[in-house]
């Protein structure tokens, strides 16, 4: 078959940098997705993790093949260089809310300038705003961006910061982190189910570690939802449900909710599809896979407003649990939605951007041994 008769991302070699499950999280499921309907437009894709500290640094966990992952430092920006000199375009995914995030984007931008291959970088956390806000971190991201022909924000406030540091107007977007790309809900498993008969309304929310993430402002809100439906109940899922302080908040409440860690994205979505709501009480967000992908299943969404929100949403302030209580009684008072709301696919537009930089990347790949 003749080469324009192909997908423009036919045989192209690409390399992303980002988080990997495990664990779940934003992030990782994004760059997941990502490499899947890469690979289904006919891309080689690599994906390189980066280095982390703790106990998820063990370099032995399972990984699939095309999968990379560096045991230091060093050994990073040694496979870093390796796939970048094999690769025709990279694309980075991180935060951009520590030191150790911008030190990635020098690096991966740094390796990228040195081979000439384009690059572009992806901005996550809804904490990068604070994090650049000193003179000397808005002087040091610009400079660690200026390798990047294109830099993605998932949400307008982060796009809003990047643009205050002295990014250029055009090399920004704003592109939210979603797209299903064909992952079907799966029945959740037994221990949902049976709570899900036992309990009406029954609730639902993702919890990653950390007060920001605003898990005691849930419970209280759930307390007080309880109080107008004395049979609902809560599903928790994500790393988040285990903390110390969650535990000390579950002790005065009446109705245990049910705790079930981390879960596949499938069941995530099909607790979604089967829950009455779905809250974010997020204290900072981006652009939350979450939300939409609850959207998507045809769920109530109460999130609290900030970051990123999608139409669909119930919004309230963030840190309030009175306020959260009060919109989930709102949501919980309105007819679920008629139909799901998908909003913008921001995979499917990555791959666009992609194929926009058919002509640069081609010229690389005549150039690569």
């Amino acid at each position: 078959m003749p080469r324009s008769d192909l997908c423009p991302l036919t045989g192209r070699r690409i390399l992303i940098v980002g988080n990997w499950p495990p664990p779940l999280g934003g992030v990782s499921v994004h760059v997941q997705r990502l490499r899947s309907v890469l690979q289904a437009r006919g891309a080689f894709v690599s994906v390189l993790e980066p280095t982390l500290s703790g106990p998820d640094a063990d370099p032995q966990r399972h990984r699939e093949p095309g999968v990379w992952r560096a045991d230091s430092h060093a050994g990073f920006a040694a496979r870093l260089t390796a796939l970048a000199a094999r690769s025709e375009l990279i694309h980075l995914h991180t935060s951009g809310a520590n030191a150790l995030s911008w030190l990635l984007v020098h690096a991966v931008g740094r390796a990228a300038q040195a081979l000439s291959r384009p690059c572009i970088v992806t901005f996550h956390s809804g904490h990068l705003p604070a994090y650049v806000s000193t003179p000397a971190r808005a002087v040091s991201a610009r400079i660690a961006l200026a390798p990047y022909r294109q830099i993605v924000a998932v949400s307008r406030d982060i796009e809003l910061h990047l643009r205050r540091i002295g990014a250029p107007d055009e090399r920004l977007i704003v592109l939210p982190a979603f797209g299903l790309d064909g992952h079907a809900a799966a029945d959740p498993d037994e221990p949902f189910r049976s709570f899900r008969q036992q309990h009406q309304p029954l609730l639902l929310a993702m919890l990653a570690p950390g007060a920001a993430y605003g898990g005691a402002e849930l419970l209280e809100a759930f307390r007080q939802v309880l109080r107008h439906h004395p049979r609902a109940g809560l599903v928790l899922y994500g790393h988040g449900t285990d903390g110390a302080t969650l535990d000390a908040s579950l002790q005065t409440l009446e109705t245990m909710p049910l705790r079930l860690g981390a879960v596949s994205p499938p069941i995530a979505l099909g607790m979604m599809r089967a829950c009455d709501l779905f809250v974010r009480p997020t204290h900072v967000d981006g652009d939350a896979l979450s939300v939409r992908e609850a959207l998507a299943m045809g769920a109530r969404v109460v999130a609290t407003q900030v970051g990123n929100r999608p139409e669909g949403v119930t919004l309230c302030p963030p840190a309030d649990a009175a306020a959260l209580a009060r919109a989930c009684l709102d949501a919980l008072g309105k007819p679920p939605p008629s139909t799901a709301v998908f909003g913008p696919d921001g995979l499917e537009r990555l791959v666009s951007l992609y194929e926009q930089l058919q002509g640069e990347v081609a010229s690389v790949r005549r150039a690569t041994p």
